[in-house]
């Protein structure tokens, strides 16, 4: 039999069509026979709160300073398309330019959305694809739009799956409740021990499903300075990023020999949009705390006297992926300009 063949463009050579064995074909398969009676009730439940997360997050993002002057800069040089822009009324621009803005206003206020062999911003990818795509198939059922949005979730594990599974996890969850300690309500130290330890053990443990019946990978835990040093208004904080400091030295312990690595990066005070908005204006006693605890911090324990650059912690986190790691286990690696030098 004759090997099938896509159509032949003018000037290009034709090719093999895709195997539907093969991972590709698999995939496209599982996507275009999957309903959402296929799908447990307690997965279709977890992909509407993740949606109206993502939403949300864009609508906040998408007044962030930094979303307005790319929202100005793209509409300018590029006006034609109605791909709706989320939180800015009736603004349009082509469709993939709306993708890249809602992307940026969904990742530009820190989605927690969780997966642990999926891109852990996944809302930003999947949701601003879809909205992208919505005008040029028509009108949408609430039913369709949440399958497709639980099909972009979980085409990257699968895709990783078919690649050859999971090697290294990024465990980066967080949430903090900043402020006097004694002015915490219950939920907020709840709220800061889940963001800020819990979740990074459930990432772990999660990872570790993968990871040890393989006998190889490597997890990285980002943690903080904040763990190692003392900061007014960081108490709940600090004393959880101490806990993963220590939670990564106990799990190295424990799963090193069967061959899986343990590390964490502990950057120090980063700059951010959020950081910059704590800075110039505190709008309330938790962010005018955090605004005392950074000023402090750089002007009397950062011994460098700046803040750091995302890409700095991120160089760390690269070095420890690589091979050239290997014979580290389960240390903390400060990038925090000497802010602790013990």
């Amino acid at each position: 039999m004759a090997t099938p063949t896509t159509a032949k463009k003018p000037g290009r050579q034709a090719r093999p069509a895709t195997d539907p064995a093969g991972p590709t074909g698999r995939l496209a398969t599982w996507v275009a026979r999957t309903t959402l009676d296929d799908v447990p009730a307690s997965v279709r439940d977890r992909a509407k709160h993740l949606v109206l997360d993502g939403i949300a997050c864009a609508l906040v993002g998408a007044q962030l300073p930094v979303s307005r002057i790319g929202v100005e800069g793209v509409t300018a040089l590029d006006r034609a398309g109605d791909g709706a822009l989320i939180g800015w009324g009736d603004r349009v621009t082509s469709s993939t330019s709306a993708a890249m803005l809602n992307s940026s206003f969904i990742q530009g206020f820190e989605l927690d959305d969780y997966h642990p062999l999926a891109p852990l911003h996944s809302n930003s990818l999947v949701l601003p694809a879809m909205l992208a795509a919505a005008p040029h198939v028509g009108r949408i059922s609430g039913e369709r739009f949440l399958l497709g949005a639980i099909l972009g979730y979980e085409a990257g594990p699968r895709v990783g799956e078919a690649l050859g599974g999971l090697d290294i996890m990024i465990n980066n969850p967080v949430m903090v409740a900043a402020g006097p300690f004694e002015k915490h309500t219950k939920d907020e130290i709840d709220l800061t021990v889940l963001g800020s330890l819990t979740m990074m053990m459930y990432g772990a443990h999660a990872a570790l499903e993968y990871l040890l019946p393989q006998g190889a990978g490597t997890i990285i835990n980002i943690g903080s300075v904040g763990g190692r040093v003392q900061q007014r208004g960081l108490v709940a904080y600090n004393a959880c990023k101490s806990g993963v400091i220590g939670f990564t030295r106990n799990l190295a312990h424990e799963v090193a020999p069967r061959g899986v690595n343990v590390f964490c990066v502990a950057p120090g005070i980063m700059i951010k949009e959020q950081m910059k908005q704590y800075l110039f204006d505190p709008r309330n006693d938790q962010q005018r705390a955090g605004r005392s605890a950074i000023i402090e911090s750089i002007t009397q324990q950062v011994q460098l006297g700046r803040a750091s650059l995302p890409e700095e912690a991120a160089n760390m986190v690269a070095y420890l992926a690589s091979e050239a790691a290997s014979y580290m286990c389960g240390q903390t690696i400060d990038v925090a300009g000497g802010q602790w030098m013990g």
